[in-house]
């Protein structure tokens, strides 16, 4: 009864929602003309835009959101997306999304409100609010479309799950021309989950780990309930602007990036479960370039106050990107480990990190016979992390080629990595990356 109740919610009540505005037209306070809605359009996805009166209305299509975990099955979900204003003028959007897993029988939704103000210095406001699975990894590494060829394919799940209830509300400004801030006040509540399906294509038949086994440090998973004030700083000096009449384009920097974040959460079911992080980066994706090449840096550091470890939260554990299978997303951030597995070295320690890459610009290969037409460029990486509770230093060196083109464009990057000095990571992971124009079809 439950799943077909989730099916019918899922698969119906934006027929109902859009009863209300048989034309979309409609909607955008224009007079009906050929763009009908349709119900064929609920899953091939839908665009609309009204050019005079700057609105746009967008549905997206629910098979491509299709995605396989062990906690929640075959899952998908409905999103509709409502602007009026471009994203560089004064605008008001509004997003909904609604998602059904056919293992857990649970409907997921989520909606929120962005408005801008004054887009000179893109002052605004956010709401937000719903449930959702959420990543106990604060920081992304996987796409759901790889999670589930890992899953259905190989039978090896990574991503540890939990479910989060919650409501925000963010405050955002440029101070000046060079620095960023933002404000956020949350109320969160997570919530432990267990896998539902054991299904793989091929119908393997060894079960997947266990959700909670996945989390390395051993501690309990506690529900809680938590309030949080975040507060995020982000200064490139030097930054240049394309001013028009009623706004302001980013042209870029020469100079790096500084991000300081602090974070205080206080739970409001444990006593004495409070605790504050900070974080400062700084990081440049193109210095010293000359005709040898260029240099490409990120350096971290971070630490967390606990009034009570015992308590502490699996997802407030500070975070870095770690990646131990062979595909990754993340086609030029330089601040990520390759040859550690996902939350093994999480902590709730100071800890820091560098990553200090060398992009040879074609010197090398571009000497080689074959290669030199195929333009493909050499780089190199070392990546150091020092965590207080954590000994030794731990290192590893990666070798890469870039620019491997596709179609005409730079897509690929390949990489192959080797911890220095190797404990509990692999002996080497050799990488697929991938550009971001993919990551927009998964």
């Amino acid at each position: 009864m439950n799943r077909t109740l989730g099916i019918f919610i899922f698969l119906f009540f934006p027929c109902f929602l859009f009863a209300q505005f048989p034309d979309i037209s409609a909607l955008m306070g224009e007079k009906p003309k050929k763009d009908k809605f349709k119900l064929r359009h609920l899953i091939t996805g839908h665009k609309y835009k009204h050019s005079e009166k700057d609105r746009s209305f967008k549905l997206n299509s629910p098979l491509s959101s299709i995605n396989f975990n062990p906690v929640r099955g075959f899952h998908g979900a409905l999103k509709g997306t409502f602007m009026e204003g471009s994203k560089n003028t004064k605008n008001h959007s509004l997003e909904a999304v609604v998602g059904y897993g056919f293992s857990d029988q649970k409907v997921n939704f989520k909606t929120s409100y962005q408005r801008i103000f004054d887009p000179m210095y893109k002052s605004g406001f956010r709401i937000a609010s719903g449930r959702e699975i959420s990543d106990v990894h604060n920081i992304r590494t996987l796409y759901p479309i790889i999670e589930s060829y890992f899953t259905l394919f190989f039978k090896e799940n990574y991503v540890y799950h939990y479910e989060n209830q919650f409501a925000e509300i963010a405050f955002f400004t440029e101070i000046k021309e060079d620095f960023k801030t933002a404000i956020t006040l949350g109320y969160y509540s997570r919530l432990e989950i267990e896998n539902k399906t054991n299904y793989s294509f091929f119908q393997r038949s060894e079960n997947y780990i266990p959700n909670a086994k996945l989390n390395y440090q051993g501690k309990e998973f506690l529900d809680s309930d938590v309030f949080s004030l975040k507060l995020n700083l982000t200064w490139q000096p030097n930054t240049e602007f394309a001013v028009f009449k009623e706004v302001r384009i980013n042209q870029g920097s020469t100079y790096p990036i500084v991000k300081f974040n602090v974070s205080t959460n206080v739970s409001t079911n444990f006593e004495n479960y409070a605790f504050t992080t900070f974080t400062l980066s700084i990081k440049d994706q193109e210095a010293l370039k000359s005709k040898m090449g260029y240099f490409s840096y990120s350096m971290t550091a971070g630490a967390i106050d606990i009034g009570n470890e015992s308590y502490l939260h699996a997802s407030d554990y500070l975070d870095y990107r770690t990646n131990e299978i062979y595909i990754n997303s993340h086609f030029l951030d330089t601040d990520i480990f390759n040859t550690f597995p996902f939350y093994y070295y999480r902590t709730n320690q100071s800890y820091a990190e560098s990553h200090i890459e060398y992009h040879f610009d074609g010197n090398l290969l571009g000497r080689l016979p074959g290669v030199k037409k195929l333009k493909w460029e050499l780089y190199s990486r070392y990546s150091a992390l020092a965590i207080n509770d954590v000994d030794p230093l731990i290192h590893e060196v990666t070798v890469g080629v870039e620019n491997i083109r596709l179609l005409g464009a730079d897509l690929l990057r390949l990489e192959c990595s080797f911890p220095i000095n190797p404990t509990e990571v692999q002996s080497f992971n050799i990488g697929i990356r991938y550009n971001n124009f993919i990551s927009k079809f998964l």
